[in-house]
């Protein structure tokens, strides 16, 4: 099997990748334009000087015609530009002669003057309502916070004073109420059996005469002395 080589890179073409175009065999990856390196096909392709090159790169669209200089050529060039010259010239003096006003610029001045009247005095306004005029006018949201905070400190002075209400204070126990305490206690306890046996019937002797009776009841009076001076004395 003969075997041929790529005109681009050499290497060996086998039947599957194979282009035969302008008397030479090509891959079809390196059949492309020389310029832009687009990939070419049989159809679009076009041939100078034996190398492909596509419809846009194609050097003879860059390609002109040469015109030898004869002696009328060059007179006809030489009056074209004296013509040209003159015509300059003539369009220069009659710009100079002429007199131009330009009306936009006094335009554009009295504008820009006005501008600036109208910032000074907006800006002399707004120097004025400051001076006399300096709260702010209260928004929806702010109404709405200072309502919020309101009702937030109202909930936490209820519940303060119902924890302060529910809260008590101890008193250090002094003698004196100790004392009345153990005689109330002590005529509680002989109070109670003597009047439940009266009760039942069963008393040797009347409950009012009882040794126990009289005891608790004098500690009763003597505690009851004492409440009573302490009272006196605050």
């Amino acid at each position: 099997m003969n075997i041929q080589s790529c005109a681009r890179c050499g290497y060996g073409v086998y039947p599957a990748e194979k282009i035969n175009c302008i008397d030479q065999t090509w891959h079809k990856a390196c059949f492309h334009c020389e310029v832009c390196k687009m990939m070419l096909t049989v159809n679009n392709f076009v041939s100078h000087q034996k190398r492909p090159y596509c419809q846009v790169h194609n050097p003879r669209n860059n390609t002109f015609t040469s015109i030898f200089e004869t002696p009328i050529n060059v007179n006809v060039k030489k009056q074209s530009e004296a013509i040209s010259e003159v015509k300059y010239r003539e369009e220069g003096e009659k710009f100079k002669s002429v007199f131009h006003w330009d009306v936009k610029s006094r335009d554009m001045e009295a504008m820009q003057k006005m501008q600036q009247i109208s910032q000074k005095t907006y800006h002399d306004v707004c120097n004025e309502s400051k001076s006399w005029y300096r709260e702010t006018i209260p928004q929806l949201e702010m109404i709405k916070i200072a309502q919020t905070q309101k009702s937030l400190s109202d909930v936490e002075y209820k519940q303060g004073h119902k924890e302060h209400v529910s809260k008590f204070s101890s008193v250090m126990d002094t003698p004196e109420i100790l004392h009345e305490t153990a005689g109330g206690q002590f005529m509680s306890d002989f109070k109670y059996p003597e009047e439940y046996e009266q009760q039942r019937g069963k008393g040797s002797f009347p409950a009012m005469i009882t040794p126990a009776y009289q005891i608790a009841k004098r500690a009763n009076e003597l505690a009851s002395d004492v409440k009573y001076h302490q009272r006196y004395e605050k």
